[in-house]
């Protein structure tokens, strides 16, 4: 883990540190999974023909796809969210902390907006913390916070349109049959929550040197 400056920060790594512990190990218990599956195919259809194994595969099908596809996203869609809410609430504490250090009334939840913009604007406007929000990884968070719209509001379809950054291992799948059409569905590979867990760590390393 990397080393913290403040209470806030410490705690906040501390959870990611959990959080891609529990990731990891629900991976892997998922790929011993999709293993036993595959084993259980070939034990099962050997001697058959590619048309016999082909109807096997057909009947099993909705087992072969909880392993390798439903499951897997349902982690790293739930360890996601929960990775952000945690910056979220990460980036509050810091504004509280400036608070209390700059010794004034105003409070983060005074300010316009709501959740991660909410506290940008607290820290840049009040506490002239600037430099952090003007890195590739802010960049990178304000796209999780379209990722996370729409998983939360919207069954995973965002629209490509206001998607300025598409993070490494966002897959974008056609959603609508229209020809012309922004909307897809989110689907994310086991890179991007690698990616994520980096990039909300070096944005921490990056804020607590202001």
């Amino acid at each position: 883990m990397f080393k913290s400056k403040s209470i806030s920060s410490f705690i906040f790594l501390s959870e990611l540190d959990k959080l891609e512990d529990l990731y990891i190990e629900q991976e892997e218990h998922n790929e011993k999974s999709l293993l036993s599956w595959e084993v259980f195919l070939e034990s099962n259809t050997e001697g058959f023909t590619d048309e016999e194994i082909y109807e096997f595969v057909e009947w099993y099908s909705a087992d072969y796809l909880k392993y390798s596809n439903d499951y897997p996203q349902v982690i790293r869609k739930t360890i996601f969210l929960q990775t952000y809410f945690s910056f979220e609430g990460y980036l509050n504490n810091l504004c509280s902390d400036y608070k209390k250090k700059l010794d004034t009334d105003l409070d983060y939840k005074d300010m316009r907006g709501q959740g991660i913009e909410r506290a940008k604007l607290y820290l840049t406007k009040v506490c002239n913390v600037t430099i952090p929000f003007l890195t590739d990884e802010w960049k990178l968070i304000k796209s999780y916070n379209m990722l996370r719209n729409a998983l939360v509001h919207n069954n995973s379809i965002i629209d490509k349109s206001n998607l300025k950054t598409i993070p490494k291992g966002v897959a974008l799948n056609s959603y609508s049959e229209e020809k012309i059409s922004t909307n897809y569905y989110l689907e994310l590979e086991k890179e991007f929550l690698d990616d994520a867990f980096l990039t909300y760590r070096a944005f921490s390393i990056i804020i607590e040197q202001q």
